[in-house]
């Protein structure tokens, strides 16, 4: 008899109810699954019908049909819908997972009905579990007419859980809705899996919505997508078992070294927001433990390389950093959005306000002639970076003129990055006729360079004399010298790339600051007006969205049929808020999302959607959020003017209650050429 997985299961229950031939991908999309694991399972489900007399009729180009009265397919649905399917690596999971968090010992019969399996067969599975548990470093016990059972350290065996989760979720396949249920909470869109029963009933007692939220919002350690999901899970699983009063009692060893780290600070502090939460004692041993977990994700993590450089020291004071981040938010939402996320600028920042609080004692000039250049070069900046201050919490410092005079030039130098220094995006294609080796050193140095630019193809000198359409490429590069008609400039380079390369490709693919320019002087006219970037087709109201992804996805989709972005700018933006946190809701209940500059915009331009039910996006204190603006800003372009016009409309208690309110587009619209009208000569009070 042919065995069924649960994922075989899965796609002939979906096939069974086709009254017409359905192709591969449309039972991946609506099964969840791969297409290569549909098409891995089709010769399975054939066998199995075969068995069953009923024949599955599959051709290409055609898709799969299974040949049977409705009444042979309705009884073939019951048996599918009516028994439980295993796999043998989805079986041991299950019971490790079972081994692991059961209180007691538990016997073989208890399997072979939780499975529907035979005794030898459990058997079995138990000698692979022995040996999965240990590799993990725990000993499987058992005892006649007893059972078995798990032992070892409570560190291991939250080890080993945290393992038999994250494994089970990849070979069931929900392992990205594992990953959503953390970062926006809620077990409910889980698959159906008795596994996933497993996990749901482990974490009902854990808030991952709270536990997102407190690390998005107090952490300063930047952990990938992927440290960041394994914590939630780790603390989930901490909250889980303290209440079963499981927990770490191993003395750490290096306890005065380990408490003198950032990170140590940081788990102390989770630690105690946890306990007050969740009502349970969290012990010094399990803020050792969450602070090795953060050490080990620093180190491990895949860092860019334009953050490389910028990473702010471990020692430095937690408030001045949430200060400075707060102030960031302020600029951000009057001049460009990117600053909020630009690296160096808060490195720069956080520095010199370090340097400000060790010499506030200092006395300082009292008629500097520097600040007063500041001010005359800057005129229409320092205001802005003034009221900002006022605003933030850097407001608490007290910084004199002086201060707000430095900090504008740092400013101004981000705005300058932003228009002057940052690499085209162009296409490029390598002619390369030195041999596959070599075409391929090429390509990597290059791209070792210029890591923003896209590489459309390499080929030999041969193909491109067949290539007639060179339409979207920018640049040919070539070994040789070329001589072509109806065709993209061609820079001719040495094939290992010289230092003279390097020069001439910088001067096509980066647009350098001028000899003597000076810093760019930001006027408030700066840009279009908030009425040009935004018309009737980019306002939708009154929308539903399931969480804040789903909201991005709703604003990024009013700029993509606008045709003023390209689709993987909305990606960029969902990426932008998973990578620095929900800095983006920078107004109660109002978040102003955007990729980073340039990334896939084509033209300026803004949508603007109100939802029917409030999503929560991380922050503790402005969500939830009920509007969202996306924006797109070309790499150069300034929309100055436009951010202050939005700024003061969302700063404005009666706008917000009308745009919450409204009900047809043209309404939204009456209110911003409102604003775009009204006088905003307060800003250089």
């Amino acid at each position: 008899m042919v065995d069924l997985d649960t994922r075989s299961a899965s796609i002939l229950k979906y096939i069974i109810k086709m009254s017409e031939p359905v192709t591969a991908a449309v039972i991946a999309r609506n099964t969840g699954l791969s297409l290569r694991a549909v098409h891995y399972r089709m010769r399975r489900i054939s066998a199995w019908l075969h068995e069953s007399g009923v024949e599955l009729k599959n051709k290409p180009n055609y898709g799969v049909l299974v040949l049977a009265s409705n009444e042979k397919k309705e009884q073939l649905f019951k048996i599918v819908n009516l028994s439980s399917y295993y796999s043998q690596i989805e079986r041991i999971y299950l019971i490790l997972f079972k081994l692991i968090t059961s209180d007691e010992p538990l016997i073989i019969k208890y399997f072979e009905v939780l499975l529907s399996t035979s005794r030898s067969t459990i058997v079995k599975d138990m000698e692979k579990s022995k040996e999965w548990l240990g590799d993990h470093g725990l000993i499987l016990k058992s005892k006649p007419n007893f059972g078995f059972w798990v032992e070892g350290d409570e560190s291991d065996i939250r080890e080993g859980l945290l393992s038999c989760i994250l494994n089970s979720a990849k070979e069931i396949g929900f392992h990205d809705e594992l990953m959503c249920v953390c970062f926006a909470g809620g077990l409910s869109v889980l698959p159906h899996h008795n596994i996933v029963k497993e996990i749901t009933n482990l974490f009902h007692c854990v808030d991952f919505r709270y536990l997102n939220s407190l690390l998005n919002t107090v952490i300063d350690l930047k952990l990938s997508d992927r440290a960041q999901f394994h914590f939630i899970l780790r603390l989930g699983l901490m909250i889980n078992r303290l209440k079963k009063s499981n927990g770490i009692r191993k003395i750490p060893s290096g306890l005065g070294d380990l408490k003198q780290l950032n990170e140590y600070f940081w788990s102390e502090f989770i630690c105690r927001k946890i306990a007050e939460k969740f009502q349970i004692q969290i012990n010094i041993e399990e803020i050792t433990s969450i602070t090795r977990f953060l050490i080990d994700a620093q180190i491990s993590r895949p860092v860019k390389d334009k953050l490389s450089n910028f990473e702010i020291p471990n020692d430095l004071n937690k408030e001045l950093i949430d200060m400075t981040d707060s102030f960031l938010c302020h600029i951000s939402r009057r001049l460009n959005p990117s600053l909020a996320i630009d690296a160096e600028l808060r490195y720069n920042l956080v520095l010199h306000l370090n340097y400000f609080m060790e010499r506030e004692d200092i006395d300082h000039l009292v008629d500097n002639p520097v600040i007063q250049e500041i001010k005359t070069e800057y005129s229409q900046i320092f205001p802005i970076v003034n009221k900002s201050i006022r605003e933030s919490r850097i407001s608490k410092m007290g910084l004199n003129e002086d201060e707000i005079g430095y900090l504008t030039i740092h400013i101004a130098a981000a705005l300058e990055r932003l228009r002057y220094n940052e690499i085209k995006k162009k296409k490029i294609l390598i002619v390369c006729n030195a041999g596959m080796a070599s075409a391929l050193l090429l390509k990597a140095k290059f791209l070792s360079e210029f890591p923003e630019t896209l590489i459309e193809k390499v080929i030999s000198y041969q193909e491109l004399l067949e290539k007639k359409d060179f339409s979207g490429i920018d640049l040919i590069i070539s070994t040789i010298p070329l001589s072509l008609c109806n065709a993209p400039p061609v820079l001719v380079v040495n094939v290992i790339l010289k230092e003279r390369d390097f020069s001439n490709l910088k001067k096509v693919l980066v647009v350098q600051k001028k000899e003597g320019s000076s810093l760019p002087k930001i006027s408030l006219a700066d840009g279009p007006r908030l009425s040009a970037l935004i018309d009737n087709s980019l306002i939708a109201l009154k929308q539903e969205a399931v969480n804040w992804e789903d909201a991005c996805l709703l604003a990024g989709s009013l700029l993509y049929k606008s045709n003023i972005i390209e689709k993987n700018y909305i990606s960029a933006m969902v990426k932008v808020v998973r990578e620095f946190g929900p800095y983006m809701v920078a107004w109660p209940g109002v978040a102003m999302v955007h990729a980073e500059c340039g990334f896939g915009s084509k033209q300026a331009g803004m949508s603007l959607v109100t939802l029917k039910t409030p999503v929560d996006f991380g922050h503790l204190e402005n969500d939830p959020v009920d509007i969202i603006v996306a924006l797109s800003i070309p790499q150069g372009n300034s929309i100055a003017l436009a951010l202050d016009q939005l700024n003061t409309l969302l700063t404005n208690v009666d706008a917000l209650q009308s745009l919450r309110s409204c009900d047809r587009r043209s309404s939204v619209m009456m209110l911003i050429k409102k604003f775009c009208d009204a006088s905003y000569s307060e800003i250089s009070d």
